[in-house]
């Protein structure tokens, strides 16, 4: 054969042709792969496509093992391009080695894409393919870790985005973890997947990850194919390797990192605005987590329990008695919420009235601390007290907690500035609010306790820069304990909003020093202890402080700015340092609306924020948040873009830390609330010591000391 001629090999059965072009120095490349008029490219894989899938991959596989000897006049023969791997040596990555490779077929990959080369690309961050060529696209994008580090004895979770190139309706997954460094996958337990199913779209996998693991950097590598059965090395049929790099703990989870993700949660729903026949007051808790996670619902002041386990989909909603919101003012009640779960979960509560509903990220236990300042909102009517209602509420977590509250204002027969202290008991629940006439805020109240405690603060129903209207919306949002407030925090503009947004910071120490940017400019402003600051803010905004604030998001009420699918709710805005690489949101947290439309919020919206170095490396629901939606808040070196949502559950990854708000609007009505948060540090493991503890001195002066070990918290 001539260099210039071609072959062709049929391998059209019933359904496809795949021509070959084989040129004698050049190698074998696949083209295009034409279809006849009468092939099927659905969801169903027909037997012949299958078939023929086969077929190509078997002659493929056939080309890799020919062999001939090179001389002057008779070239070696040169496998055709595939797709290679990129881990370090000593992985097999390299032909020499008999690197993992495939051979790529349009369409038929992990991520958005693939490339073909004609050898591994291996160097020590496993990011070689990913930036060969330097003028293409990054093909390594079809596998994220959404749980970064890797800890002995917990279970791992994966996001893995397949396209199947219309023609097969599952893919095979095979893929593997060096748990123990040793430079391969070779080891018992360190095939995660073996020859997993997966759907074109967005596949959320979990894997068990050993104890015994070194702590240290790591590799991984993921194999898509048609049949699976593969070893982490040598040749493989159509399909696509990825290597990625991952950072392994041995010790489990570190006591000091904590996330909001957990197993053990109190809740409670203040006060809403005015529910009648007419308006119906719903609560929900959406539960999102791995599928299977089973969990108990209790609420001790009803003597109710609820047992429910997460489905396929990843999250599971449920209502809550409307006998579990806190009416009453100043008094103690038991209408705590205590959720317990049996692997970690992130817990959403939404309280709705039609017209005025909100929602807030619940922070499970060991988030919680001893030691709040009330961020909420404040009253704005003198004559219409009904529409007044600044609030908080706690919930004890454990019998016997004292709490010691110092208003930032009269309330009822509660003065200002002096302190007064309750008792709760594990589920009871105590409410602050203010009903009094004219303006008054509880913002900057002090809430000290000698055991955790759960806070929540907003508004019955808050009138947010709207105040020529007597109208109004509820805003809540579970609290941060102060020492898990950061100096940096990042807002995107909430979407339908043409007239801006409103933040405020509360700061937790005197003379702190406060330097809101927008897209206008920048303000400088000082707060003591308690004091609060609010500003109107356009195109987004960035809060810095040298020292320790707390800061939230509104949205105006709707009179502000004219527009009629929107209204007051309030977030948390996420410390820059707790940000995350992964979040899973419910969008919205309820279905039923009960005035139109059927569907719930019309809008349901996820801003993410951030630094424009990780701009369009964000995958919403497995595909690439392109760069061109960000845009730059003004010069602070952060960006935002804001995605609408389809309701129901959403995952949100990225190879860097990002944060996010979720949020929605429907006619004067609105939601909102942050993505989960990350720490380290702030939250050190406590000892609680019995209430007697016997030290014995024996001969020989030994001591025996009780076992503590089952007290650390």
């Amino acid at each position: 054969m001539k260099t210039s001629e071609t072959a062709h090999v049929n391998l059209r059965e019933s359904t496809l042709a795949l021509p070959l072009l084989m040129e004698r120095t050049g190698g074998i490349r696949l083209l295009t792969p034409s279809k006849p008029d009468h092939a099927v490219r659905g969801a169903q894989r027909s037997p012949g496509t299958t078939a023929a899938l086969r077929a190509l991959g078997m002659i493929y596989l056939a080309l890799l093992t020919l062999t001939c000897t090179a001389t002057a006049q008779q070239p070696a023969f040169r496998p055709p391009d595939s797709d290679f791997g990129d881990a370090p040596a000593p992985y097999p990555t390299l032909l020499t080695a008999n690197g993992a490779r495939h051979l790529v077929l349009s369409g038929f990959w992990m991520g958005n894409t693939a490339d073909a080369e004609s050898n591994g690309q291996p160097n020590a961050s496993a990011s070689g393919d990913d930036l060969n060529p330097q003028t293409g696209v990054d093909d390594e994008d079809g596998v994220v870790f959404l749980t970064l580090p890797l800890r002995a004895g917990t279970t791992g979770q994966v996001q893995v985005s397949v396209s199947l190139a219309g023609l097969l309706d599952l893919g095979k997954l095979d893929a593997w973890v060096d748990f123990n460094g040793d430079g391969d996958w070779a080891d018992p337990g360190e095939q995660i997947f073996t020859s997993q199913n997966v759907v074109a779209g967005v596949n959320v996998l979990n894997f068990s990850v050993p104890n015994g693991v070194k702590s240290g950097p790591s590799f991984a590598r993921f194999r898509l194919s048609i049949d699976g059965g593969l070893s982490y090395d040598g040749p493989g049929d159509i399909g696509e390797v990825e290597d990625h790099s991952v950072r392994i703990t041995g010790n489990g989870r570190d006591p000091c990192d904590k996330t909001t993700n957990g197993t053990d949660f109190w809740l409670a729903f203040p006060g809403n605005a005015f529910p009648d026949d007419t308006l119906p007051q719903t609560l929900t808790l959406c539960i999102v987590g791995p599928a299977g996670t089973s969990g108990v619902i209790d609420l001790p002041g009803l003597s109710k329990t609820q047992n429910f386990q997460i489905p396929a989909s990843g999250s599971i909603s449920t209502s809550v008695p409307h006998a579990m919101v806190i009416e009453s003012n100043d008094t103690v009640e038991p209408k705590g919420v205590h959720i317990t779960t049996d692997q970690e979960v992130a817990v959403y509560g939404e309280n709705r009235i039609d017209f005025t509903t909100d929602a807030f990220l619940g922070l499970p236990s060991d988030c919680l601390g001893k030691e709040y300042l009330v961020l909420g909102y404040g009253n704005v009517w003198d004559g219409f007290p009904i529409l007044n209602g600044s609030e908080f509420a706690i919930v004890a977590i454990q019998d016997e907690t004292e709490v010691t509250i110092t208003p930032s204002v009269a309330t009822g027969s509660r003065a200002a500035g002096v302190a007064y202290q309750i008792t709760l008991n594990e589920g009871d629940t105590y409410q602050l609010r203010n009903e009094e006439n004219g303006a008054a805020d509880l913002s900057g109240t002090v809430i000290t306790s000698n055991q955790r405690v759960g806070v929540f603060a907003g508004h019955k129903c808050a009138n947010i820069n709207g105040k020529d209207a007597f109208f109004c919306d509820h805003v809540v949002e579970h609290l941060l304990p102060v020492k898990a407030w950061g100096t940096r925090y990042v807002a995107g503009p909430l979407v339908t909003r043409s007239g801006g947004d409103t933040i405020r910071v509360i700061a937790a120490t005197d003379k702190t020093a406060v330097v809101i940017t927008d897209k206008d400019g920048t303000t400088n402003v000082m707060l003591d202890r308690g004091e609060v600051h609010e500003q109107l803010v356009q195109g987004g905004a960035v809060v810095s402080s040298v020292k320790r604030v707390l800061v939230a998001q509104y949205s105006n009420s709707a009179i502000f700015d004219g527009v009629d699918k929107s209204d007051p709710f309030m977030t948390m805005l996420q410390p820059e340092n707790s940000y995350l690489n992964s979040y899973t949101i419910c969008s919205p947290l309820t279905a039923a609306y009960i005035n139109p439309p059927p569907s719930g919020f019309e809008i349901n919206m996820v801003n993410i924020v951030t630094p424009n170095a990780s701009v369009g490396t964000i995958l919403v629901d497995g595909f690439v948040m392109p760069a061109m939606f960000y845009k730059q808040i003004g010069s602070t070196g952060f960006s935002y873009a804001q995605r609408p949502l389809t309701e129901g559950v959403h995952t949100i990854a990225g190879p860097n830390p990002f944060g996010i708000t979720a949020y929605g609007f429907s006619e004067y009505d609105s939601y909102g609330y942050p993505g989960s948060m990350g720490f380290t540090g702030p939250f050190p493991p406590e000892i609680i010591c019995p209430p007697e503890v016997t030290i014995t001195l024996e001969d020989g002066c030994e001591v025996d000391l009780p076992d503590l070990r089952s007290q650390v918290q």
